[in-house]
Order: structure tokens, then C-alpha cells, then sequence
């Protein structure tokens, strides 16, 4: 028999959601308020029976051991309000009857917060015995004196609900104050100082969490991992963060002595060697990360630590190195673990665009089946497109299997900078008018420009002015270019709360405008009109302001920047083996 134990106070915006995704789960709902004013009991009154209330005392751990002490399942599972259960996975009782040698359970909880990699497990299911109550009168906890009795399920998954960043801060403060209180009770509690820390972390005052987190390590045994490993990788971030990468360092490589199984702190240390440009030592470092795998299920983990950011990390220092051919092939087996991490086809392409013609570049994605990935197709596809080469880029949302659905912008500015400007217009066409961005307007009214058709082009940019009020801006920077390619006379200067908004936007067109590259040399020669679209955003830049004027001359610095990036690159990359 399960038992579900939850303490609640005017949660009547999130407690039907909550024991809706847990009734089938459990046998028994206990629910313990401790002071509501809304109808959080009403609510509960439509899930069970069992509903107490408990004087508030300032203490969630007497509030929670209350509620267990109500409980006449042998399995208690806890979850806060605005938490729910996702059993699509693995239920609880499976979980418990698959184990029948642990007498606690961690399970994985999901946060607004929490990377599609990282993972947190908490102790939420434990037996109904003395042995096991809450403790801490914040951040309350189930001490686990002896590991062994604790199992780790992978399912199922409670998913905490999201909250605002305004929210969670004052969630933050709030919970900052109490902790204080309580470490001035108790001043040595290493508990108390890590929560703290967590509490200073997630404010981002690093310099203010760092010496918490310290003072818990300096306590915190070796053996209690479940607390030591969250503490090292916190201390290990703070010090990065406050730029003193070599102490960080150092802490990972005193740890990997320490926990020679702990694969994150291997990977770490790799990384901040990889930070500090000393390639082969990190190397070594994600290496071993890859040959320990996943670590003992007691440790805090990043996923991919052991396996495709290993990868990846490594790629990338053999690159830097000179052994192309090897960082290739770790870049691979990087996608190849994990499709959805596309960080190394950014490498590769970047190795390839500098060292063989743009042509065999897509040969080569092509031959390597990219194409048959949607996510990888729409990053080559951007990719090829940033490197000034929109006809590959279209090319390949071309190779796609779902390129009929596809109406998104990059598609569209592929189309259009490649030359197919009646194929980008059938394609906005086909899009439901009420759907459109205005990027899309934007692309849509430059179409018709390059088209020669300025009363089209007009229209789009009167109807953009009508139907979006907050995008006015724009549609004046449209209509100034339109009046200034057809009649030669721009409009009236705008008012200045426009003015960064419309530069930015010509900017934005004319970055476009230089990639393009016509599949029909008719397309350029038809009345010059991407010549003359060039010159008269230039003009219009230059002319409008002396900020618009400086904004220019820092755009084409930049590019002229970009350029010797491009170059060193690429001549840096020639002097090794990889060709």
C-alpha cells in the first residue's frame, strides 16, 4: 500500500493538477494544511477524505512528519503542489516491486530550470518506518544514514512547475532568511551551508555562494556522495564563474583521486584545461570521462559527460592540436550517440567550408545521410546561408524528406537570396496570412522588390503599418526604401524613438543582400534592382543620422573582422594535415 503525504497551503491554483496525476498511483492521499485562506481544502475534499490541518510553526519538516504520521500505506511517497507525476515511463509500484532490497527510493525530478542533460534525483519514496522522517526546518530532508538501502529509479519523473524568474527569486530570498535563522541555531550544520549556497547560486552571487559550498565540502565525507557530488560540481562552477579556473581545477583533480568513479569531475577538469588552451592535457581527461561511462547512480550527473560531450570536447582539442582527421571522427561518433546535441556539426562544417570547395561540402553532409535529420538539415541549411552560400542552402531543405511542410524563415531567405524569387513568393503564399511573422513580411515585401513589382511591395508595407501598431518602425524602413528605388525621394526623416529599430533592420537587410547569389544571371541584370537595393540602403545609412552613419562604418569593421577570422582559420587549418 502507497501512501501519498503532502503539506499544502493555498495551493488552489496547482493541487487538482498535482493529485490528478497521482491518484491512480498511490492507494492513499493524506493531505496536511497548514493555513489556507483559498479553497485548497475544497479542492483536496474532491481526492480524499484524509485532510488534517497543523498549525504553522515555522517548521516544514514537523509539518511534513505530521502528515506522515497520518499515512497507513508501507510506502510514503512525498511531491509538493506544483508538482506532478509522470508515470508514461514506469509507475511506483513497479519501481518498488523491481526492487524489492531497497527501503528508499530517489526519483528524478524535472524543473523549469533543468537542461534537457542534466539530472537531479531527490528522495521523495521511502518505507513507512521510525527510521525514516523528515529533518530540517527548511529544505527538509530524509537522512539516509546507510546507502545500500536506497534504489535509484529512472521513472517515474516529477515535473515541478514552471515559474517565473520574479517568482523564484522571491521564492529565493524567502527561503535565504530562513536557512539564516537556522544556521545561526545551528551554526555547524554542513546541510544548512549547502543550501545556502544553492539558494546564492541560483541568485547568481557566485562570491556569495562559494564559501557556503566550501564550508559543506570541508565537511561533507567522502562517502555521503549524494551530497558530495552536487557540492563539488557547485564549488567547481562558482569558481569558473568568478574566473579562478585554476583553483576549480584543482579541486577536480584532488576529486578524481578522491572518487576515481566520478565521471563529471573527470570531465571538468578537461574542460578547464580545454579553457585554458592546453589541449592535450584535457585530452587525457575526456578520455578517461569516456572510459568510466556512466558513474554510480549517487552522484550528481550531467548526461553526456561520459559519452557525446566527451566527444565533442575531445574533437575539439585535436583540433586545436592539428590532428584533424582524428577531431572529425570524434565529432561523429558525438552525433552519432546523441542526434540532438548538434554543437559538432558546427565544428565540422566550419573544417570543411575553409579546406574544400563549398560544392563538395554538401557532398560531403550528403554522403554522410545529414540530410535525413530535420534538425540537421535546418542548421547546415543556416550554416551554408551564413557562409554566403544561400543556393546550398536551399539545396538542402531540397534533400529533406519534410521540406513540403517547411515554411520557415531560413527556408524563405534561402529561396529568395538564391535567386527563386517567384518560388519564395508561391511558397509565402501558402501560409495562412494570420500565421506570418513579420520576418516573413519583411522577406515577402523584398521579394516583390527584386521582382520589380514596387506597387506590390508598397502594399505589403502599407498593410504591415495597418496591421501591426508595433512594428511601425519597420514598415516605415520598408516604405523609405521603396519610395527612394521607385521615384528616387525618400520619405521624411522618422522620429527618433524609430530610429534603432530601422537601422537595425537595414542593417539586417543589406547582411542578407550581400549573400545573395543568383541560380539565373537574368535575376541580377533585370534594371540592376539588387545593385540599386544595395546602394540605396547604403545611402539611406548614411545619410539618415550620424548614428545610422556610425552604425555603418561599425558594420562593414565588422565584417572586414570576420574576414581575418575567416582567413586565419583558414590558412591556420591549411598548415596542418587535415585537407
Amino acid at each position: 500500500m502507497i501512501s501519498l503525504a503532502m503539506i499544502v497551503r493555498d495551493e488552489e491554483a496547482n493541487l487538482a493538477e498535482c493529485l490528478g496525476s497521482i491518484k491512480d498511483e498511490v492507494d492513499e492521499i493524506v493531505i496536511v494544511d497548514t493555513g489556507s485562506t483559498d479553497q485548497t481544502s475544497t479542492i483536496a475534499s474532491h481526492f480524499t477524505s484524509k485532510i488534517y490541518h497543523f498549525p504553522w510553526k515555522g517548521d516544514f519538516s514537523a509539518a511534513r512528519n505530521f502528515a506522515v504520521s497520518q499515512c497507513s500505506g508501507q510506502w510514503i511517497l512525498s511531491l509538493d503542489a506544483d508538482e506532478r507525476l509522470d508515470s508514461g515511463q514506469g509507475s511506483i509500484r513497479q519501481l518498488i516491486s523491481n526492487s524489492p532490497e531497497f527501503d528508499v527510493f530517489g526519483l528524478p525530478l524535472l524543473t523549469s530550470s533543468t537542461t534537457e542533460y542534466e539530472k537531479f534525483t531527490v528522495i521523495r519514496l521511502f518505507r513507512n518506518t521510525a527510521e525514516y522522517r523528515f529533518v530540517g526546518r527548511i529544505h527538509e530532508q530524509v537522512i539516509i544514514c546507510n546507502e545500500s538501502v536506497v534504489g535509484i529509479g529512472h521513472a517515474p519523473v516529477i515535473c515541478h512547475k514552471f515559474v517565473t524568474h520574479k517568482q523564484r527569486n522571491k521564492k529565493r530570498w524567502r527561503n535565504l532568511k530562513l536557512l539564516e535563522q537556522e544556521l545561526r541555531r545551528d551554526p555547524d550544520n554542513y546541510y544548512l551551508k549547502y543550501y545556502i549556497g544553492v539558494e546564492w547560486l541560483g541568485l547568481g552571487r557566485y562570491e556569495k555562494a562559494l564559501p557556503y559550498f566550501q564550508a559543506a565540502v570541508a565537511r561533507i565525507s567522502v562517502k555521503q556522495r549524494m551530497f558530495r557530488g552536487p557540492s563539488i560540481r557547485y564549488v567547481v562552477d562558482c569558481l569558473k564563474f568568478l574566473g579562478r579556473s585554476d583553483e576549480a581545477l584543482e579541486i577536480c583533480q584532488k576529486e578524481c583521486e578522491l572518487n576515481p568513479d566520478f565521471t563529471d569531475v573527470f570531465f571538468e577538469a578537461g574542460a578547464i584545461l580545454e579553457g585554458q588552451g592546453r589541449y592535450k592535457e584535457g585530452i587525457d581527461y575526456f578520455h578517461k570521462a569516456i572510459q568510466l561511462g556512466d558513474p554510480p547512480v549517487w552522484f550528481f550527473h550531467c548526461k553526456g559527460t561520459e559519452s557525446f560531450l566527451a566527444y565533442y570536447h575531445a574533437g575539439f582539442c585535436y583540433e586545436k592540436t592539428g590532428f584533424y582527421e582524428v577531431a572529425e571522427s570524434y565529432y561523429w561518433q558525438a552525433l552519432t550517440i546523441n542526434p540532438q546535441y548538434i554543437c559538432p556539426l558546427y565544428s565540422l562544417f566550419l573544417m570543411k567550408v575553409t579546406n574544400i570547395k563549398p560544392g563538395s561540402v554538401f557532398d560531403y553532409f550528403h554522403e554522410k545521410d545529414s540530410f535525413a535529420h530535420d534538425q540537421w538539415t535546418a542548421t547546415l541549411a543556416m550554416l551554408f546561408f551564413e557562409a554566403g552560400l544561400p543556393e546550398l542552402a536551399a539545396q538542402c531543405y531540397e534533400q529533406s524528406l519534410t521540406v513540403s511542410g517547411d515554411t520557415s524563415i531560413h527556408r524563405i531567405r534561402s529561396l529568395l537570396y538564391s535567386g527563386c524569387i517567384q518560388q519564395t513568393l508561391n511558397l509565402i503564399n501558402s501560409i495562412d496570412r494570420a500565421n506570418m511573422t513579420i520576418e516573413i513580411n519583411i522577406e515577402e515585401i523584398l521579394a516583390y522588390i527584386l521582382n520589380g513589382d514596387y506597387n506590390r511591395a508598397k502594399q505589403c508595407a502599407l498593410d504591415l503599418w495597418v496591421h501591426f501598431p508595433g512594428k511601425r518602425s519597420e514598415a516605415w524602413a520598408m516604405l523609405t526604401i521603396i519610395a527612394r528605388m521607385n521615384s528616387g525621394v525618400g520619405y521624411s526623416k522618422p522620429e527618433k524613438s524609430r530610429e534603432g529599430a530601422i537601422i537595425e533592420l537595414q542593417l539586417s537587410i543589406m547582411e542578407n543582400c550581400l549573400r545573395f547569389r543568383p541560380k539565373h544571371f537574368d535575376v541580377t541584370c533585370r534594371n540592376c534592382v539588387f545593385k540599386k537595393l544595395l546602394k540605396t540602403i547604403a545611402d539611406i545609412l548614411m545619410e539618415s543620422s550620424a548614428e545610422s552613419h556610425m552604425k555603418m562604418i561599425d558594420y562593414m569593421q565588422g565584417k572586414a573582422e570576420n574576414l581575418r577570422s575567416m582567413l586565419y582559420y583558414k590558412y591556420t587549418a591549411a598548415r596542418g594535415l587535415y585537407l
